[in-house]
């Protein structure tokens, strides 16, 4: 082996490990802390003795009137005096001591005072900067869900089916997203777009056609009969908008049924003279105010089963039912007012097969057109009549008389 090829160094013990340097100097151990403490300990001790000793000299020569200030050996008293002397000296020093002590103690305390004042008046800064950061963001967030929501009825209003369809999810998640807000007003407001939306002019034979526009010509007749000019009539149609009022009803459906989260069962629905078809609102809970007045349902069928009604009042006044089946069976009316009045049943088959009617008052009164509706005590051979009419469904006269289609 060459010189230049050295035997491993064996590790030198006396220099420790840098990762153990690095926490000696960061974590000072007890006993360092215990060591830095002993000179001023030390110095305390001295300084107090050097203090007592010049106060004793002091006395002493005030006892002895004659003499050295400072050479206490070279004074002769007594046993008595140098005990008067050593105790005036301790009961002083003791009670400069104490004095000290107190001072300290006060400073600690003063010290100790203000600090927790100044940690009280951080916290409360904090606690005010948290309060204004989320009240920020809450006026953010609100600020993003309105420009959602204009930007959804935008949507309603576009030409394009698909855009339209888009727009109903878009002002449902906006309203689910209020309703994890607990912002029950903002939920019934989408719900209001939604329902406004059904109410629109709209007629079952154009829903599917690509058709836009309608221009009706006939002649203009005057008061004594002679024909003068033409009049042109105008009427415009949103393209295949059965699909869009088909979703709003689907949508709205889905967030009745009990297993809806979250629910708008608590919410006001308003379908007065709303065209709807095909409507399948079965197993549907409403709790709060919902109408039907004047709607016309049309399609292959309508959908009431198994639907709850807990509103302070469900109408149905001067609904139209041409579906060609139409199916309250195993509904339930819990509302303190639920009304039919003046309907108008076209349908092939009206079913209300075990409805419950718990309402205050029921009314079925003056129908315009009542033709095949059923009820659990009404014969329908070859079926036998299963129950027998609640007091509270009127009329008490029954079946109601038809009062036949009045001219509009």
């Amino acid at each position: 082996m060459t010189s230049s090829q050295a035997e491993p160094s064996k590790a030198d013990p006396q220099v420790p490990p840098a990762d153990e340097t690095s926490r000696s100097e960061v974590q000072p151990t007890g006993k360092s802390k215990r060591e830095n403490l002993l000179p001023w300990t030390g110095a305390g001790i001295a300084l107090t003795a050097v203090v007592s000793f010049g106060v004793l000299t002091f006395f002493v020569r005030l006892i002895d009137g004659q003499g050295s200030w400072w050479k206490i050996w070279s004074h002769q008293l007594t046993d008595g005096k140098w005990f008067e002397a050593a105790r005036v000296t301790v009961a002083l020093v003791a009670l400069t001591v104490a004095g000290g002590a107190a001072y300290l103690a006060y400073r600690r305390q003063r010290t100790a005072d203000e600090n927790q004042k100044t940690a009280a008046e951080t916290q409360l800064t904090t606690a005010k900067a948290y309060k204004l950061s989320t009240n920020q963001h809450a006026s953010t967030l609100r600020r993003e869900l309105r420009t959602r929501f204009t930007d959804a009825a935008a949507q309603l209003a576009h030409s394009s089916a698909a855009v339209r369809i888009a727009g109903v999810y878009a002002i449902a998640a906006l309203a689910d997203d209020w309703h994890s807000r607990n912002e029950a007003n903002e939920v019934q407001t989408c719900i209001d777009v939604l329902c406004g939306y059904l109410r629109l002019p709209y007629d079952p034979e154009h829903a599917v056609s690509h058709q836009t526009k309608r221009v009706i010509t006939r002649p203009r007749v005057d008061s004594d009969g002679a024909v003068s000019g033409e009049i042109e009539e105008h009427f415009e149609f949103r393209q295949n908008d059965r699909e869009v009022r088909k979703t709003i009803v689907r949508v709205i459906r889905d967030h009745l049924v009990e297993a809806a989260s979250p629910s708008w069962s608590d919410r006001a629905y308003d379908f007065q003279g709303a065209v709807l078809e095909d409507v399948v609102l079965s197993r549907t809970s409403f709790r709060g105010p919902v109408s039907f007045a004047g709607a016309k349902f049309h399609g292959k069928s309508t959908s009431f089963d198994r639907a709850k009604f807990y509103s302070e009042s469900t109408s149905f006044v001067l609904a139209q039912f041409h579906s060609k089946t139409t199916s309250f069976d195993l509904a339930q009316f819990h509302s303190k007012t639920t009304r039919f009045a003046r309907a108008e049943f076209h349908s092939k088959t009206t079913s209300f097969v075990e409805a419950e009617f718990h309402s205050g008052m029921t009314s079925f009164n003056r129908p315009r057109v009542w033709q095949r509706v059923y009820f659990d005590w009404d014969p329908r051979p070859p079926l036998a009549v299963t129950g027998s009419k609640p007091d509270s469904v009127l009329p008490v006269i029954w079946p109601p008389v038809a009062l036949g289609v009045l001219p509009e």
